[in-house]
């Protein structure tokens, strides 16, 4: 049972792959662009912010999907269709998630923070805290340098994402093509 349900976690993880994909590209080339049309630095900025914090929920889901079916469809395939190409998918798939992480980390702790924050590089994790930073940067006048850079440092983040992806999904592809050849269903 399990050998079957394996191609539809490939399909499932492939589609998902893409998606990541196409969100880090349309981020990169049409959303952070217009970002930079905002009339103001705090209209800039707090879209910027709630942009981020959507896109970036997306772009978890979807990594999670993605590894998670890569690694299922990996799990339950039979012994001569285990192919590497599975995991390989799924890690690099993961590792364009990481990059976020371990990129904005490196931001906040080289840059002092968030914009408008107390300059110490704390993170914002709990949603009283976020709102204490709105309520205080709407006191505090915004650096409109300041937001540009960090809105560039975020769209350079989306372009590693997007590349990294892009090869996964290049991968992803090219092994559900493979798997096609090899059981006999497309030409080859």
């Amino acid at each position: 049972m399990p050998a079957y349900i394996a191609p539809g976690l490939k399909f499932v993880g492939t589609v998902s792959l893409g998606l990541l994909t196409g969100v880090s590209y349309t981020t990169t080339t049409t959303s952070i662009p217009a970002l930079f049309t905002f009339p103001t630095a705090s209209a800039a900025a707090s879209t910027y912010q709630a942009h981020q914090a959507s896109a970036l929920s997306q772009i978890f889901s979807l990594t999670t999907l993605t590894a998670s079916a890569y690694t299922l469809a990996y799990l339950f395939s039979p012994h001569g269709s285990k192919h590497p190409y599975l995991i390989w998918t799924a890690l690099l798939a993961s590792t364009g998630a990481g990059v976020d992480f371990w990129l904005t980390r490196k931001w906040e702790r080289e840059e002092g923070g968030k914009m408008g924050g107390n300059g110490k590089g704390k993170l914002v994790e709990e949603e009283e805290d976020f709102e204490d930073v709105h309520a205080s940067s709407a006191s505090v006048k915004l650096n409109g340098e300041e937001v540009r850079r960090s809105i560039e440092a975020w769209r350079g983040r989306e372009i590693i994402r997007g590349c990294i992806s892009g090869i996964a999904f290049a991968m992803g592809l090219v092994g559900l093509w493979g798997d096609g050849v090899r059981d006999g269903s497309l030409p080859g």
